[in-house]
């Protein structure tokens, strides 16, 4: 049986020290391929450049729900180069995260709608 990881968070400072190493022991133990992930523009622009430069690791990248009000104009063509400029680049962090109190359930269905359409409304 293979294994693909479908959710890492690799460019999480605490994989700084041994990044590199986590990847190899994953795939040590039978890991095929894995997906870091982003949660916003900047750590989305992180897990792009690590998967370029690392094989059998993909990105996705997006802007969590519970950050959803940092879908903005800025942020959506941030992503947009990010989606473009990675080969290996998908959509993530789409969905509601309904907990409440963070953001509300409106603020995360825009968010939703514009980053699976590409667009942003003002």
């Amino acid at each position: 049986m293979e294994l693909f990881d479908a959710h890492l968070h690799l460019d999480d400072e605490a994989f700084a020290a041994d990044r590199e190493s986590v990847v190899a022991r994953a795939v040590e133990v039978g890991i095929v391929g894995m997906v870091t992930t982003g949660s916003d523009p900047p750590s989305s622009r992180a897990a792009v450049a690590l998967a370029e430069r690392t094989p059998g690791l993909y990105a996705a990248v997006g802007i969590h729900p519970h950050e959803a009000a940092q879908v903005k104009p800025e942020a959506m063509a941030d992503l947009a180069g990010a989606w473009r400029t990675s080969e290996s680049g998908g959509r993530r962090e789409t969905g509601a995260g309904l907990r409440e109190g963070v953001v509300s359930p409106e603020v995360q269905q825009r968010a939703f709608v514009q980053q699976t359409s590409g667009s942003v409304a003002t």
